[in-house]
């Protein structure tokens, strides 16, 4: 390319290892989801926090293993690079954030109005990161966002959960958002658990300290109508996560980038390594903030020991895979890949356990599907 990127102009065309783990990334998030709502459909109860707990430590076992696998030996560890402490306290910001969004907005409301992330990473990743996207590129993350707003905009249904029955792990560093088109696992078991009783008790929040029911929007109200009754202070909750979430992103790639001369391989291992024990202390932060005690739902689990172990398995690769996409493609790329992630698996749920889709699903699911090819072109 030249003189574009003298320039630093990126015009993305994904090599070997870029597809590879944006199709590992797709893969395993979307396996993910799936084997979780298979575990909801067979009564299973899970210990949210202990499994998401389990699948950070297990991130840091895998990338040991594999460093020892490839190169024989561990992951370097010193001198620490503090920087991903930062990625993680933002993190931990973002988090809390949508939980407390979460409990004044309606899930597919949030979903649309959080859109406004991808066009803050494509800009700070440009002022940050010294990148200069094409006109196509631009274009295509505008429908990206158009795509995502139709299939989600589109819907009519009861978004009722309970912050408290949210793991905080699904907004963690290299775990998809809480949110997955509509197919929420957690999402469907509170709604039904909702539904099944009315009783005042049955919505009371737990002993986290941000624990509370979220809004439950009637069935009769339009999107345009639901949206105009969303406070401000909300709005402004909104726009502050999305910039934090933005700002983790672009850092996180500028972290992971930094160090990628030489053994690009070898040194994503060990950063990842750093990366995820530096989470560790601000994720348990976020567990009391959020559910009121360490891995307080592991004693009412009801999950076999052979099922938990397959989703902490996949989970952790998942996230490894979901960590070579921000040094392999960028933070930016990574929101095709999370969008591309949540159609398939909004499709699979309508497939296999007969979820309803929203009527601008088809529209939507193809706006980003030709988004993601404009992009990467």
């Amino acid at each position: 390319m030249g003189n574009a990127e003298k320039l630093g102009i990126v015009g993305h065309r994904c090599g070997s290892k870029g597809w590879m783990s944006a199709g590992g990334a797709v893969w395993f998030s979307v396996s993910h989801s799936i084997l979780t709502k298979l575990c909801y459909t067979r009564g299973y109860t899970l210990p949210s926090d202990a499994l998401a707990f389990a699948v950070e430590l297990s991130k840091i076992v895998l990338v040991a293993l594999l460093s020892l696998a490839l190169f024989r030996k561990l992951p370097r560890m010193f001198p620490i690079q503090w920087g991903y402490l930062v990625c993680a306290f933002l993190y931990m910001i973002t988090n809390i954030l949508t939980f407390e969004i979460l409990s004044n907005t309606p899930v597919h409301i949030y979903v649309v109005l959080a859109q406004h992330k991808i066009v803050l990473v494509a800009v700070l990743s440009s002022v940050l990161l010294n990148k200069h996207y094409t006109r196509q590129q631009w274009i295509a993350c505008a429908l990206l966002v158009l795509g995502i707003v139709i299939s989600h905009g589109t819907s009519r249904t009861s978004n009722t959960v309970t912050v408290d029955d949210m793991s905080p792990t699904e907004f963690g560093v290299y775990e998809d958002d809480v949110v997955k088109a509509g197919a929420t696992v957690k999402h469907q078991r509170v709604k039904r658990a909702v539904e099944e009783d009315d009783d005042d008790d049955a919505a009371a929040p737990k002993n986290g300290y941000l624990g509370r029911k979220i809004q439950q929007v009637p069935l009769e109200d339009t999107f345009s109508e639901t949206v105009a009754l969303v406070p401000m202070y909300t709005l402004f909750l909104i726009g502050l996560q999305g910039l934090c979430s933005a700002l983790s992103a672009v850092w996180l790639e500028h972290m992971l980038k930094r160090e990628s001369k030489g053994k690009e391989l070898y040194a994503f291992l060990c950063n990842s390594t750093q990366l995820y024990l530096l989470s560790i202390p601000c994720y348990l932060i976020q567990m009391v903030l959020l559910s009121g005690s360490f891995l307080g739902s592991a004693a009412s689990a009801s999950i076999p020991w052979s099922w938990a172990s397959i989703l902490i398995l996949n989970g952790a690769t998942s996230g490894i895979f979901i960590g070579s996409v921000f040094l392999y493609n960028g933070s930016l790329f990574r929101c095709f890949v999370q969008a591309i992630s949540t159609i398939v698996v909004t499709f699979l749920s309508f497939t296999l356990f007969h979820d309803s889709l929203s009527p601008g699903f088809t529209i939507g699911a193809a706006f980003v599907v030709f988004a993601s090819l404009l992009f990467s072109r």
